[in-house]
């Protein structure tokens, strides 16, 4: 349930199922179009069956343009609200955000874009690569874009680095947590990452089995889940964070060897859980914080209470240990919690 106005009071207001905003460098200003593609008795559980994304699924089109949106976030007093999202999109470089809304699911998808430049040439069905998140939705809107532009950002620089044809981007979702036989869901979900030439893999709030669901009854254009080769993407990941740990201790302690160190560890996710598998046979110590208790008694179990101590959330950042690695939500090195931090090396996952 909305909590705030933002885009989607304006989707809801205006009877708009998607909505673009694209920042126009050569005329220095954003503009938008939003659409009514689809009406609100649309079974997306029959996508990929009944209809494709490049169906039109309406026959109650319509389209508004940059002016009468304009005019519709003014009419809601979100005139300020859209120059916030204007300038993060300047500042950022992106290309833009687009917005798809399921009305009676209350589900709300942002796929945020920076450069695609690397993706225009690349031949192959998508164009951008990044993962899909789910935020709960009662988080507030422009702080869930916040994290879909800055990971989108990121996403563009990873490729590049890694010499992956794809541009950057990220889609953040947020809706009621998903269920696996919730087809409705999960199908609208697919249809956008199809609609959006993006190939995601899984990422907080949208588990490997997920997209085990996905591949089975939607499409294949999504990374990794537990049946196919690559497998979670979240293991390779954890174990080039362990190797960069290693490295560092080597730096700074002379020794790559984790064994009697002791590791602060936030989140047991895609990969918190097999990193903290790779330090402890290792032979580290951890210290380890999730919002879900039964993450950490499964790793308990597995290792022992007296190798994996419990903290709360909240707690992590001032326990004593030589090793931070967060893996969980990023934007947590404040101004105001660098003081409190005593850890001689902080490297993990979250961005």
């Amino acid at each position: 349930m909305e909590t705030s106005k933002g885009v989607f009071s304006v989707m809801k207001d205006r009877a708009l199922t998607t909505m673009e905003m694209f920042f126009s460098r050569k005329h220095n200003s954003l503009l938008m179009r939003g659409m009514k593609e689809w009406d609100n008795d649309l079974q997306f559980s029959r996508y990929t069956t009944d209809f494709s994304y490049l169906d039109i699924l309406t026959s109650r089109y319509k389209a508004l343009g940059t002016d009468d949106l304009t005019a519709a976030f003014d009419a809601l007093g979100l005139k300020e609200y859209l120059g916030k999202i204007e300038e993060l999109i300047r500042q950022g470089r992106h290309e833009g955000i687009e917005f798809f809304y399921h009305k009676k699911k209350d589900i709300r998808m942002a796929f945020c874009k920076h450069s695609v430049i690397l993706g225009i040439l690349n031949r192959q069905h998508a164009i951008r690569a990044g993962a899909m998140r789910r935020h709960d939705p009662d988080e507030p809107e422009l702080d869930v874009l916040i994290d879909g532009l800055n990971l989108s950002r990121a996403m563009t620089y990873k490729n590049a680095v890694a010499a992956i044809p794809y541009g950057g981007c990220k889609t953040v979702v947020q809706c009621a947590p998903v269920k696996l036989d919730d087809l409705e869901t999960i199908g609208f979900i697919s249809y956008v990452s199809d609609r959006t030439r993006n190939f995601p893999g899984a990422d907080m709030g949208m588990d490997e089995a997920m997209v085990d669901v996905i591949h089975e009854k939607f499409t294949l254009n999504f990374v990794g889940g537990t049946k196919s080769p690559l497998v979670s993407t979240g293991t390779p990941t954890a174990y080039g964070e362990y190797m960069a740990i290693k490295q560092a201790c080597d730096f700074i302690y002379g020794t790559p060897n984790l064994s009697g160190k002791t590791i602060a560890l936030q989140g047991l996710g895609h990969v918190g859980y097999p990193l903290a598998e790779y330090f402890l046979k290792d032979g580290a110590g951890l210290i380890v914080s999730d919002i879900d208790p039964g993450k950490i008694k499964r790793l308990q179990d597995q290792y022992g209470h007296d190798l994996v101590r419990m903290v709360k959330p909240e707690d992590i950042y001032t326990v004593e240990a030589e090793i931070f690695s967060p893996c969980a939500m990023g934007g947590i090195i404040t101004e105001e919690r660098i003081p409190e931090l005593r850890f001689r090396i902080i490297l993990g996952s979250a961005n």
